[in-house]
């Protein structure tokens, strides 16, 4: 028996309650029984839930380091297919930075009015060009084309004009060469 007394201060009456002790430990027993079930299924049900983001973090990392790693060298950037908005905010990123590193190196390569290769690209493909035909046996032919008097132009209608006879020409230049062949504006 486990019993217990209370004694009023007031009255001073006295207050004894005993109970069988197999019973309190019987529903003692019970209670910690569903307290430690409950628990048990709460960090089960927390462990999956960790497994299944740390997969899913997992995969979206993997998928933005290849990207990156495309971007980097200059390959296509794909972007995975993520269910976290961080790693789509990061897939954005990419994508943006690719299209500025694309823009770049075009303009890098190639003159801002006529849209021509520049001396830079003419000087790669050259050397490219050269090394294939030196392995194949063959020929090269490179044509430079001088525009007479073209300073002309430029002091009796202005640069704006000459602007535009620049970009006629080589718009026709380029229609006219195959796609294997490279314009290019040197001066």
């Amino acid at each position: 028996m486990v019993s217990s007394f209370s004694r009023s201060s007031a009255s001073k009456w006295s207050v004894s309650v005993g109970a069988p002790k197999a019973a309190l430990e019987a529903q003692l027993y019970g209670l910690l029984a569903w307290v430690g079930t409950g628990l048990i299924v709460v960090v089960a049900f927390g462990l999956w839930q960790a497994i299944r983001l740390a997969g899913r973090v997992t995969t979206a990392v993997r998928g933005l380091n290849d990207a990156a790693l495309a971007l980097g060298s200059g390959g296509e950037v794909v972007l995975p297919k993520t269910r976290l908005i961080e790693a789509d905010a990061v897939a954005v990123a990419l994508v943006k930075a690719a299209r500025v590193l694309e823009r770049t190196k075009y303009l890098a390569q190639h003159d801002a009015l006529t849209d021509l290769g520049n001396r830079a690209l003419f000087l790669e493909m050259l050397e490219h060009f050269l090394a294939i035909a030196t392995r194949g046996g063959r020929s090269l032919v490179i044509l430079a084309i001088d525009l007479d008097d073209f300073k002309a132009v430029n002091d009796q209608h202005g640069h704006p004009a000459g602007d535009r006879v620049l970009k006629a020409v080589g718009d026709r230049i380029e229609r006219t060469i195959r796609a294997s062949d490279l314009a290019a504006r040197m001066g």
